[in-house]
């Protein structure tokens, strides 16, 4: 038997509380938590920011750069 993860959809502020992960150095948590924002609230210009914002700061700038170009 399998069992599935399922995580809380995250509310439309996600964007802010990923700042805060970031401000606290904690870069994968805020991506994580973008990226699941972003499934919920793909019209959120902030998710993306702060989803760039996650990928520079773990040293992905290309990663950074095509979320903010592609979206």
């Amino acid at each position: 038997m399998h069992s599935v993860v399922r995580f809380p959809r995250p509310d439309s502020l996600f964007a802010v509380r990923a700042g805060e992960l970031l401000a606290d150095g904690k870069s994968k948590q805020a991506l994580e938590l973008c990226r699941r924002g972003l499934i919920y609230y793909p019209e959120n210009p902030s998710g993306y920011t702060m989803l760039a914002n996650a990928f520079l700061a773990m040293g992905e700038r290309e990663r950074a750069y095509l979320v903010l170009v592609d979206g």
